[in-house]
């Protein structure tokens, strides 16, 4: 596994950025990177929210409800179509998980983890090893 050769695509996709790699074991790849919010989207989740809910955007239920979740919609998929090129193209194995962006932050917080497709690992075990 090239773990160069997968930052790098994953700094071409234009998808994510901030990219980082988290130290683990010598047969893995763990990725920190982030998946930031263009104006269109915010725009579009505010009006799905606004769609959605009678509540005001100041509102909690409002933002943790419909606000929020569309918004991680989005950068999921994207952030999916991006790693699952990624396998398809190198033969990896790769799971990946998103963190709810904070009230302030326009963007999402991935780890990704990525090995070499006969290498079976839980991503779950994987950052709790890292105490992530």
């Amino acid at each position: 596994m090239d773990k160069n050769k997968i930052l790098e695509t994953l700094r071409q996709s234009q998808v994510v950025e901030d990219i980082e790699e988290i130290k683990y074991k010598p047969d893995f790849l763990v990725a920190r990177f982030f998946y930031v919010f263009d104006s269109d989207e915010t725009e579009a989740a505010q009006d799905y929210a606004n769609s959605m809910s009678d509540q005001d955007e100041n509102e909690d239920a409002w933002y943790e409800e419909h606000y929020i979740p569309y918004l991680i919609d989005i950068a999921v998929d994207e952030v999916r179509d991006v790693i699952e090129d990624m396998v398809d193209d190198t033969g990896l194995n790769a799971e990946y998980v998103s963190y709810e962006p904070d009230r302030e932050d326009d963007r999402c917080e991935f780890l990704a983890v990525f090995a070499d497709g006969d290498k079976e690992f839980d991503i779950d075990e994987v950052l709790d090893n890292l105490e992530i």
